[in-house]
């Protein structure tokens, strides 16, 4: 019997998978989430967040089991392991593990200048480099929206479900945001 699901939210994404030493890499891109029933390409808003957990597909009749992303403690040293494969190889583009969004700040504010609100959120100790530079030219948009916990910290958007703190928070800076 399949699982149910987390959340009712149509996702879509494109996966590359490439064999490696007997092993199956897999990287999600391009994912797209549709919100309600609207069939409208109108974009609301981005989310920028770490996204160590693990995936798996509706119907994944044509996919083995090594299809899905190591547990997120994982994350950084599975991302290291993909990294390292592109690297050595001319026949994937790096840029698959390389979001403009993340990586080139020009990027990143004109996608914050054409949504309507950025949503904010990273696992801690995850990617902390990256994480500290994207959220340093969050600085210069207003439309950012997160929700800080205890310790100062841009939490997850998974933890807000988790915690109702960090939920009421995040729905107060989203309202913030869009009275603007």
């Amino acid at each position: 019997m399949p699982k149910p699901l987390v959340f009712p939210e149509l996702v879509t994404a494109s996966i590359t998978r490439c064999k490696h030493e007997g092993e199956v890499l897999s990287v999600r891109h391009s994912t797209h989430i549709q919100l309600g029933d609207s069939s409208s390409d109108e974009l609301l808003g981005i989310v920028v967040m770490t996204n160590p957990g693990s995936y798996t597909f509706k119907d994944n009749s044509e996919w083995d089991k090594s299809a899905s992303q190591p547990d997120g403690k994982k994350a950084e040293d599975y991302h290291k392991k993909v990294e390292h494969f592109i690297s050595s190889t001319k026949e994937i583009n790096r840029s698959l593990l390389e979001d403009p969004v993340t990586h080139e700040r020009d990027r990143f504010l004109e996608e914050c200048s054409s949504s309507k609100f950025v949503i904010m959120g990273f696992v801690k100790k995850v990617f902390m480099e990256r994480m500290r530079e994207v959220q340093e030219w969050s600085k210069e948009s207003d439309k950012i929206v997160c929700a800080i916990d205890s310790k100062g910290h841009q939490s997850h958007p998974f933890s807000w479900g988790l915690n109702p703190e960090l939920k009421n928070k995040a729905i107060e800076s989203l309202v913030n945001v869009l009275r603007r």
